[in-house]
């Protein structure tokens, strides 16, 4: 098994999965597994369970002592001289299958599998062994009281092992690093106490043997070597607004940053941080004298000197002539930032963005990147550990232009890149300038504080005390979080730290004494094959919806032409007004199966009639955006091939908030 990366990884894959397949995949043999009653387009699965054999025949020799939870692939049922058994293999090409016993496998009804969160202010995620504790758990008033003495109870290293099976480790687990995946047996909706909904998921362990259960908690105290956080390397990209009326908010930054490596030079720290600088305008089609869409005016290096920041500042002026509308190409320099800067250096990795306009949206045809948004940028920012903090500058003009809602929606989803329990969006008055420079200094105070910390071999934030609230954050108590969720993340990579080992468990997908933090993340396990199939799909709708924006007649019989020619049930009748593109079979059947609301399956004739332009131009955009992320992320490194030597097997998590 191995993952497409950069990295040398020599360690083996934590869990055994083998890609998932659509029936349709160009390879398949004549005898293909058997169709699963629930997904249809899909194979019905096992996981192995411990001290599972894999026989030549039922009752037969044992050939194979599978890995725990290794997924295969159900060719057959029989029974055998009383006992229920499978014929199974680890591919769909019905190549060397082997017979397990029923009672030594199961089934996976689902594709979903679930990620850590990014960590920072969320507590640690407890496996509890049965629904029911966790179940009264969520609904007891002492809720706060019970959680807090099962967490002393870790760090004291005195589990009580009758109620959790495992606890995630002290330091973050990187999945680029040490790939893991937590296959969802089943999910049970409920709230904590009368207000928060959470969801408590059943899920099956990583990959270990019967004799490692119940021995050990990974990681169970608070015994770290703190000396490493001494090597950490911090890199700040701020990325500016440099149209005419940012000139006063770039002369502010220059002076903060020069305060900034004053202080780290007066503390040691001067080596621990870098600085880099991307500017943007807008298209200069209308006025060439714009200058420029983006520039870099500073690549970030780990030797960049306070001299080339403040020179590179210094240098930066604003563009001589207005430029057109009130959106400016935001995304753009972010995209420069995040795809065009080597951050391999640095551990701790931040953008300020600094604007006073809303961002042009992907789909304009003035934007620079076309289909980069919001999605795309998300995304990319979080494969690459990047956190952002939007500073937007607010003011009256913009208001009654009704450019500032719009920018608010877009900053405030880019700052849950990082710690998505804190949205790092700032708003401030754009008069007086001085509002603009405090929050600077904060952001500045935060960044010395947090890197000294580190550099003296200590917590940006005591682990053990982290703040209990989860709004009102200042810029200061922002930067700290995320300085501390990098070093957790660094120490998770120095010391290689794995998942928990369990059998099975169950945990909630919200912070216990926190709902409103995710703490588990839901995904869909896909191939390339399965994320190519579904974007080329997705295409083609997404064409005739653009055509469909001047008649919803020739939209909905484009519609149904294709679904005659591509749908995964073409015997369907022609649907009525009110039926939808699920009920034509336009897309993979599964989608409908799985625990979220699809824009596009559940979009009728009548419903479009209902958009107007404006809601069919956003559902048009969204679709947009979506296929770009597909893009990007087939681009990423983290891909996992699980021993099929298929590119197009090789696997990914995607986010359920991706999907169509």
């Amino acid at each position: 098994m191995r993952i497409r990366s950069r990295l040398n990884l020599s360690y083996p894959l934590i869990i055994t999965f083998i890609a998932l397949c659509w029936m349709s995949h160009p390879a398949l043999a004549d005898r293909a597994p058997l169709p699963a009653i629930d997904l249809p387009g899909m194979y019905q699965r096992v996981l192995t369970l411990p001290d599972a054999t894999l026989h030549q025949e039922p009752n037969g020799s044992v050939v194979e002592h599978p890995p725990v939870f290794s997924v295969m692939y159900v060719y057959d049922r029989r029974e055998f001289d009383g006992d229920n058994w499978l014929e199974v293999g680890q591919d769909t090409l019905g190549r060397s299958n082997r017979f397990i016993r029923a009672d030594q496998a199961e089934d996976w009804h689902h594709m979903l599998v679930m990620r850590f969160a990014p960590r920072g202010l969320r507590s640690r995620v407890m496996f509890f062994r049965d629904r029911a504790t966790l179940a009264d758990l969520t609904k007891s008033v002492r809720n706060r009281s019970i959680i807090a003495s099962l967490e002393a109870d870790l760090r004291d290293g005195r589990p009580d092992r009758n109620i959790l099976a495992a606890v995630e480790p002290a330091t973050a687990v990187k999945y680029e690093d040490q790939p893991y995946l937590f296959p969802i047996l089943n999910y049970f909706e409920t709230r904590v106490g009368l207000r928060d909904r959470t969801t408590l998921v059943n899920i099956a362990g990583l990959n270990t043997t019967a004799a490692d259960q119940g021995k050990k908690f990974d990681d169970v105290g608070s015994g770290l070597l703190h000396s490493e956080f001494m090597d950490m390397r911090h890199g700040v990209v701020f990325v500016v607004d440099t149209t005419r009326s940012m000139k006063p908010y770039i002369d502010r930054i220059s002076a903060v940053i020069g305060e900034t490596y004053n202080a780290f030079e007066q503390a040691g720290g001067v080596d621990k941080v870098s600085f880099g600088l991307v500017a943007f305008r807008d298209n200069i089609t209308p006025d060439p004298r714009i200058g420029y869409v983006t520039e870099i005016a500073l690549p970030i290096r780990s030797d960049n000197r306070a001299e080339d920041v403040l020179g590179a500042l210094k240098n930066l002026d604003v563009s001589p002539v207005s430029t057109q509308g009130w959106d400016e190409d935001a995304f753009a320099g972010l995209n420069e930032a995040l795809r065009n800067l080597d951050w391999s250096d640095f551990d701790a990795r931040l953008i300020v963005l600094v604007t006073d306009a809303a961002a042009r949206s992907g789909n304009d045809p003035m934007a620079k990147f076309p289909g980069i948004d919001v999605h795309a940028l998300k995304e990319e920012a979080k494969a690459k550990h990047i956190a952002i903090m939007p500073i937007h500058l607010t003011t009256d003009e913009a208001q009654r232009a009704g450019n500032l809602l719009k920018a608010q929606r877009q900053y405030r989803a880019l700052g849950r890149a990082g710690d998505i329990g804190i949205e790092k969006y700032i708003a401030i008055p754009a008069k007086p300038v001085d509002a603009f420079n405090s929050a600077i200094k904060e952001f500045s105070a935060g960044l010395v504080e947090a890197t000294i910390k580190a550099s003296q071999g200590r917590y940006a934030l005591s682990a053990g005390n982290k703040p209990r609230k989860t709004g009102g954050y200042g810029v200061k108590d922002m930067v700290v979080n995320e300085i501390f969720r990098a070093q957790l993340e660094y120490l998770g990579e120095q010391k290689k730290t794995q998942s928990p080992r369990f059998y099975r468990a169950w945990a909630s997908d919200h912070d216990l004494t926190k709902p409103n933090l995710t703490s588990l993340e839901v995904n869909v396990f896909l191939t390339r094959t399965q994320l190519s199939a579904l974007g080329n799909q997705l295409k083609r709708i997404l064409d005739l919806a653009k055509e469909g924006k001047t008649s919803s007649e020739r939209f909905f019989s484009r519609l149904q032409d294709l679904a005659t020619r591509t749908s995964y049930d073409p015997s369907r009748v022609p649907w009525t007004q009110d039926q939808t593109i699920g009920d034509a079979g336009l897309l993979p059947a599964y989608l409908s199966k799985l625990p979220y609301r699809s824009d596009v399956l559940n979009l009728s004739e009548s419903a479009w009639l209902s958009y107007g332009l404006t809601g069919q131009q956003e559902f048009i955009d969204n679709l947009e955006f979506k296929l770009t992320a597909y893009e990007n992320i087939a681009t990423f490194d983290s891909w996992v091939d699980l021993g099929a030597s298929d590119i197009g097997l090789e696997v990914y998590p995607v986010p359920l908030s991706l999907l169509p």
